[in-house]
C-alpha cells in the first residue's frame, strides 16, 4: 500500500480546511501557530508506517528494520493559535500510537506580550506548561531554550535519549501561505 493512500486523506483534510485566516477563541488570526495540527499529521504518519513493513511471521521481514521507537520534536517559538487540531487532540493520538512527543519551546531572551509574560512559579507560561504536559503525556521531555546552542544542546540529549539506530528518515517540512 502507498504512502498517499494511507496518509494523504488526513493530510489532504488539514491542508484543505486550512484557511489564511482561523478563528481562535472569536478572534480573526492571520499568522499564528498550528502544531496541533502539526503534531496530528506527524502521529498519523508514524502510526501508518509500521503498516509500511512485512508482517512479523513474513519470510521477507527484517527484523533490524523493525520500528522500535516513534518520537516527534516540536519545535514551537508560539502557542497554537490556528488551526484545526488541539495539541490534546494531537497528544492522545501520540500516547495512543505509542509516540513520544518531545516539545522545545524557543522564546527569545525579551520575553513576549499578553499572555506570554504571565508565568507561573516556575516560570512557564500557559503555551509553555500546555507543551510540558503534552511531553510528560508520551513519555517524552519538554525544554524551555533561547537561543541555538541550547537547540543543539537539546538535540544532543534527545540523541542520547533515543539508542535505536536509524536505517532511514523521511524529512517533511509543510508551509501553508494565504494566496492573493
Amino acid at each position: 500500500m502507498d504512502h498517499d493512500a494511507l496518509v494523504g486523506p488526513l493530510h489532504r483534510q488539514l491542508l484543505d480546511r486550512a484557511q489564511p485566516q482561523q478563528r481562535i477563541g472569536g478572534n480573526v488570526q492571520t499568522d499564528g501557530s498550528g502544531y496541533g495540527d502539526a503534531l496530528a499529521l506527524a502521529c498519523a504518519r508514524l502510526d501508518h508506517m509500521g503498516q509500511w513493513q512485512p508482517a512479523a511471521d513474513s519470510r521477507t521481514a527484517d527484523p533490524a528494520a523493525a520500528i522500535r521507537s516513534k518520537v516527534v520534536v516540536l519545535l514551537t517559538d508560539g502557542e497554537n493559535n490556528c488551526g484545526l487540531h488541539l495539541p490534546e487532540e494531537a497528544a492522545g493520538l501520540a500516547k495512543k500510537w505509542g509516540i513520544r512527543v518531545y516539545a522545545v519551546s524557543l522564546k527569545d531572551d525579551q520575553g513576549g506580550t499578553g499572555a506570554e509574560q504571565r508565568a507561573d512559579d516556575e516560570g512557564l507560561t500557559d503555551a509553555e506548561r500546555l507543551l510540558r504536559r503534552l511531553a510528560d503525556e508520551t513519555a517524552g521531555a519538554y525544554w524551555k531554550i533561547g537561543n541555538a546552542t541550547q537547540l543543539q544542546e537539546v538535540y544532543e540529549r534527545i540523541n542520547q535519549l533515543e539508542t535505536s539506530e536509524i536505517k532511514s528518515a523521511i524529512l517533511y517540512h509543510t508551509e501553508i501561505s494565504p494566496i492573493r
